[in-house]
């Protein structure tokens, strides 16, 4: 059960993951929103406190690196307009 889990888990940030980096969604009837549903609804079903935990903490990861990279772009481009060379 435990891997089970842990691949569903896995799939869910990697769609979020997509998500974030602008990635398009899976089409409809494609096999990676498959996976993607069948994912969410064992989650739903059957995770465990500390599995939704570990999913909700692994999601927020994710939104901060994302959120750190975009404050890291904008001081180098800041950076470059004015022309430092330092970041």
């Amino acid at each position: 059960k435990k891997n089970i889990m842990k691949k569903h888990i896995d799939e869910i940030i990697e769609f979020l993951t997509a998500q974030l980096d602008g990635e398009q969604p899976p089409p409809l009837g494609s096999k990676a929103l498959a996976r993607l549903s069948e994912a969410v609804g064992t989650i739903q079903q059957k995770a465990t406190g500390t599995e939704l935990q570990m999913l909700g903490l692994r999601a927020l990861g994710v939104v901060i690196d994302r959120v750190r990279s975009g404050i890291g772009a904008a001081e180098a481009l800041r950076a470059f307009i004015r022309g430092d060379g330092h970041v």
